[in-house]
């Protein structure tokens, strides 16, 4: 019986089309289309499970993750992704032995990680992905960098036809990840019946009160660390200090330290009423976030709160050394929290 074909699945009806050529209009095309739930239960192929992922995330941008690049079965995964990635979803792409390669020039957002570069490293163990992918070449090499992706990725898809993809789907189902197969064009199905209830079960964004920040990110397309997280406005008569304090740092700090003003009238920052000596434990906290996430501007606002709940899980390292406050667990409370929002569960 045929299955139903998905708004994205006629694309690649017509062959010999350069992908390249017109995926730049689709892509625009696309981040205008209306989006509807369409149930995995109908296996359509891959542009449903981006469908479905889109919706699962709010429209936030997509994430990938490619191994084994530049393989053939990676280089086909990837030309097919072409048509269906808006310019604001991104593509990472991991090679075997770690030699420089180079992105495609007609992919925009495609990032090939050198991991002799320390930067690089960091943004790869920080980062979380929507879609992990791997050709199954290479048992040992793949199933190594599977496990790093525990609690990292939505969804896997490996490569049917590869010599290793029995193994990979069982070290999949034993890592806990939801599995899909798939087998060139945009051909995908579920490897079990979790995969194929997906639509239904899978992690739904949640509307999160004290991140109005990421809020305020993802409308101006701008995923950068201010220049100063702490910014002390004037000493009041009762000796109390009136500050902005950039809110993931804040969101380190128990609220019984502080008094809010307005929640929305600084955007990234939030306006706070603190004495003496909790001011010295937030810009100690603070210091700690300038250590970890980087001045320069993220391609996307997964990689950006990759970097800031690396920056949490610091923060919960070092709160013995921040003798001025009683951290408790918040450090980990909004870590946790902050990853929901992105939709990758954290323990």
């Amino acid at each position: 019986m045929r299955q139903p074909e998905s708004k994205h699945s006629r694309r690649f009806a017509t062959r010999g089309v350069s992908t390249s050529t017109v995926s730049r209009r689709q892509r625009h095309l696309r981040a205008d289309e209306h989006r509807s739930s369409s149930a995995l239960q109908t296996h359509s192929g891959l542009p449903s499970l981006l469908d479905e992922l889109l919706q699962q995330v709010g429209g936030l941008p997509i994430k990938i993750i490619i191994h084994g690049w530049p393989s053939d079965g990676a280089g086909e995964f990837l030309r097919t992704l072409s048509a269906l990635l808006r310019p604001v979803d991104s593509v990472m792409l991991i090679p075997y032995d770690g030699s420089i390669q180079r992105a495609p020039t007609d992919l925009e957002r495609a990032f090939v990680v050198n991991f002799a570069k320390p930067s690089h490293e960091r943004i790869y163990l920080n980062t979380t992905f929507d879609i992990g992918f791997f050709p199954c070449l290479k048992a040992t090499i793949e199933t190594l960098q599977l496990r790093k992706l525990k609690d990292r990725s939505r969804v896997i898809v490996v490569d049917s036809r590869g010599t290793a993809a029995q193994r990979m789907l069982r070290s999949g189902h034993e890592f806990g990840f939801v599995m899909f197969q798939w087998s060139g064009g945009d051909r995908l199905a579920p490897s079990d019946e979790r995969a194929k209830s997906f639509a239904s079960t899978g992690q739904q964004p949640q509307s999160l009160r004290s991140w109005q920040y990421w809020e305020t990110a993802g409308r101006r397309h701008s995923f950068k660390k201010p220049d100063r997280l702490y910014v002390q406005l004037s000493i009041l008569p009762d000796g109390l200090r009136r500050s902005l304090v950039w809110r993931p740092v804040l969101d380190c700090i128990p609220n019984h330290y502080y008094r809010p003003e307005r929640t929305d009238a600084y955007g990234e920052f939030l306006a706070i009423k603190v004495r003496e000596r909790t001011a010295a434990g937030i810009k100690d906290v603070a210091k700690i976030f300038d250590r970890i996430v980087v001045p320069d501007e993220y391609s996307s606002q997964r990689e950006f709160v990759g970097e800031v709940a690396e920056a949490m899980a610091r923060v919960e390292e070092l709160k013995p050394e921040i003798e001025q406050l009683d951290l408790r667990s918040k450090p980990m409370e909004s870590r946790r929290e902050l990853l929901r929002f992105i939709g990758v569960g954290a323990r």
